[in-house]
């Protein structure tokens, strides 16, 4: 209701406005409690203002007016709600919209994918006219050659490593049987000859600790040894096989 009533009265005073606009001045007629009843146009120039100026007031004014009551609408929460919450024909133009690209993509996949279908059957024919073996055959032999080459590597890894954990055996062999054999004689022979019996048993310690560090990495160098000659066989025979693998492969290769 306010804003038909907003309206008639902006479509009056523009009307009022234009009308205004012309030669003389304008005054204001201030009756019926001091509000504005009509406007009297002298051509003598007897009025208080000019009827442009007149005419251009009246059209601010209904400017004004009208950018009050959107500034108002805009923080309204009806306005609020309605800008946040999308339209019904929005949610459904998104939707089909995904739905759309949606089946574009899965065709665009299908094409591709009978296309290298295609391609697949004309390479394999190639192939065989030129007396190679098929394509599948083919491919096959790349994946074992990559598995071949996987192990080899792997072997290859720990034959270095326990090479290397051999020599840190060794290391820690000779040095510990070279320290804990001084280190014991001489608590075995303080303690004893001057009747220190907490030398005599860090003695007796220490010449434990040196037969249980021989022992063990004896034991481990003696392992090593065996495991670098299995390592070495196998690392070799697979080497062997990713050499036969890979001239087969370049003779079958286009």
């Amino acid at each position: 209701m306010r804003f038909l009533i907003s309206t008639f009265l902006t479509i009056y005073g523009l009307y009022t406005s234009i009308s205004l606009f012309g030669p003389g001045t304008c005054s204001f007629d201030g009756e019926a409690g001091g509000r504005i009843v009509y406007i009297n146009r002298f051509y003598d120039d007897t009025g208080v203002i000019s009827c442009n100026l007149a005419g251009l007031i009246i059209i601010v004014g209904i400017v004004l007016y009208w950018i009050n009551i959107i500034s108002k609408f805009k923080k309204s929460e009806y306005y609020q709600d309605y800008k946040d919450e999308p339209s019904h024909f929005s949610k459904l133009n998104n939707e089909k919209s995904l739905e759309i690209d949606n089946l574009k993509d899965k065709l665009n996949k299908l094409n591709e994918e009978d296309e290298l279908e295609l391609l697949r059957e004309k390479l394999n024919r190639k192939r065989l006219e030129r007396g190679l073996i098929s394509l599948s055959e083919y491919e096959q032999l790349e994946q074992d050659i990559k598995n071949t080459r996987e192990i080899y590597n792997a072997y290859k890894t720990d034959y270095f490593e326990i090479i290397d954990d051999k020599k840190s055996a060794k290391s820690v062999k000779y040095f510990g049987t070279l320290v804990f054999s001084l280190l014991s004689l001489f608590m075995l022979y303080t303690g004893l000859n001057l009747n220190v019996w907490f030398l005599t048993v860090l003695g007796i310690l220490s010449a434990l600790i040196l037969i249980y560090n021989f022992s063990s990495k004896s034991k481990y160098i003696k392992w090593s040894e065996s495991e670098i000659e299995r390592l070495t066989i196998e690392k070799d025979s697979s080497l062997k096989e990713l050499k036969k693998l890979k001239k087969i492969y370049k003779n079958q290769t286009i």
